[in-house]
Parts: structure tokens; C-alpha cells; sequence
């Protein structure tokens, strides 16, 4: 049949490759973001709080440039910002983050990043939890906590408990389940190393009407500068991120630096 009406298509990102190519939908090393009038990041949603999350020189993992986070003493956090990327049912979030000398974390939490659709649930955020501070993984709202929130901790070898002061290469991997089976998954890399596994997970419910209806999906990565609940933060200190990467296929870290 002839054309309608008049109507569009568009066409972006080709590749051509003798692998398999997947979909990264997010690569950013923040050496040629640019800041926007209003203080966000062009590419970026956020972030929320210019004043306390922005790119900065002088600590970055490569090249010149970082996200920095800066908590004042007595705040909730450094805010947050999200990047929208082609939903996914599996996705793999690597990105470099470093605390600053004698940072303090919040017992019950500080926020690193998320995995969510873009809007609704199931949202994944990984955090550190309690002191010292050690990798745990929240999903939010699952079916396997009858519509709760669930935290997942390190359950392979000894558990990383983070160090102020230098780079950590982390990775998380959120596969979402088949509606009706106990067949998703959780993962999370430190340094390379498989830390944290929980298979046969339940995230999405059959209901199109559930918290996490069965056509949800990955969409967004999220960086959060979120700290805890229970107490304001106690001194200025800062974070910085670096090198985020999401993609649908495993990413692993980057080479030592000076690696030919």
C-alpha cells in the first residue's frame, strides 16, 4: 500500500563487526561531557544538585576529568543523575568510583549506583553498607519480598570491605527473571572478582497491574549520592566516579594504566 501520510523514521549508531557487536548503550568517561546553563550534564538527567555533583579535575581514574560528589557536613547526600539508555532485560553496569581520605559512611547506607526502568519497578541500587563499608545490592520492589525491598549481599570468598583513598573497578549485572519463573539473577565484580551471585530470583510479577509488571525493563543508569537514613553527614568529604560503562554483555575493568 502507498505511504498514509506523512511520517518519519530515524536511523543511529550503526556498526558493522566480524563479532558480535550488543548493545552499550552507555560509555562515558566524562572527558567531553559538557555542562549545561543550568549546571546538568548534556547526555545526563541531573544532576539534581549542580552545587554538590559535577565533573571536576584533579582526581579522575583516566584521563583528566571525574564526577564529583561532594557531601557537606550536616547534608542528606550529593544528589543524583541518571543517563536513559534501550531497555533491557540483562544489563552490566562497570564504572570506577574512589572515596576521599577518612571518608565517613553512612551505617545504613551510601548510595552509589542504579539499574531501573524509567519509571516503576524493579529498581536495583548498589550501595555500601554499614562500617567498614562492604558492597550490598537492593532491589526495589521485588515479588520474591511480596512487593518489598530486598538487600543482597557479598555470598562468594571474603567480602571487599571498601578502602578511602584509592580506585575500585565495580560491576553489577541485573538480569531480570522470566514473569512466572524464579529464573533471574544478580551479580556483582570487585576489582574483576566475582563478589556477590544470587541466581533463581523473582523480580517481575505475571500482572500487568504489579508493582514490577512482566513487561518491565532496564532503562537508565543511575549515579546517586545518596546517605542513609539515620544520621547527616559528618564532615565534608567527597566521591568521585568515573568510567561508566553499561552494556549487554559482560565489560570487565580496564587495563592497569601505562598498559600498552
Amino acid at each position: 500500500t502507498p505511504v498514509p501520510e506523512l511520517q518519519f523514521s530515524w536511523q543511529d549508531d550503526h556498526a558493522v563487526s566480524t563479532e558480535r557487536i550488543g548493545c552499550r548503550p552507555v560509555s562515558d568517561d566524562f572527558e567531553r561531557s559538557e555542562t549545561t546553563e543550568w549546571g546538568t550534564i548534556r547526555g545526563w538527567d541531573g544532576p539534581s544538585h549542580p552545587a554538590s555533583m559535577s565533573l571536576a579535575g584533579g582526581t579522575a581514574h583516566s584521563g583528566a576529568r571525574a564526577v564529583e560528589l561532594r557531601y557537606a557536613e550536616g547534608a542528606r547526600g550529593a544528589g543524583y543523575m541518571f543517563k536513559h539508555f534501550a531497555g533491557q532485560a540483562r544489563a552490566y553496569h562497570r564504572w570506577y568510583q574512589r572515596w576521599s581520605e577518612g571518608f565517613r559512611f553512612e551505617p545504613s547506607g551510601t548510595g552509589m549506583t542504579g539499574l531501573r526502568p524509567y519509571r516503576g519497578d524493579p529498581q536495583f541500587f548498589a550501595f555500601t553498607h554499614g562500617e567498614p563499608a562492604e558492597l550490598t545490592l537492593q532491589a526495589q520492589v521485588v515479588e520474591e519480598a511480596a512487593w518489598g525491598a530486598l538487600n543482597y549481599r557479598q555470598n562468594l570468598g571474603d567480602p571487599v570491605r571498601f578502602e578511602p583513598g584509592r580506585w575500585y573497578c565495580l560491576e553489577v549485572m541485573v538480569a531480570l527473571n522470566t514473569p512466572g519463573l524464579a529464573d533471574g539473577e544478580l551479580a556483582a565484580w570487585i576489582d574483576g572478582e566475582l563478589k556477590l551471585w544470587h541466581p533463581g530470583r523473582r523480580f517481575l510479577g505475571l500482572d500487568p497491574s504489579d508493582p514490577a509488571p512482566p513487561h518491565a525493563r532496564l532503562e537508565s543508569a543511575f549515579i546517586a549520592g545518596h546517605y542513609g537514613g539515620l544520621t547527616l553527614v559528618p564532615q565534608p568529604q567527597q566521591s568521585w566516579h568515573d568510567d561508566h560503562v553499561v552494556s549487554s554483555e559482560r565489560i570487565g575493568c580496564l587495563p592497569p594504566a601505562g598498559t600498552p
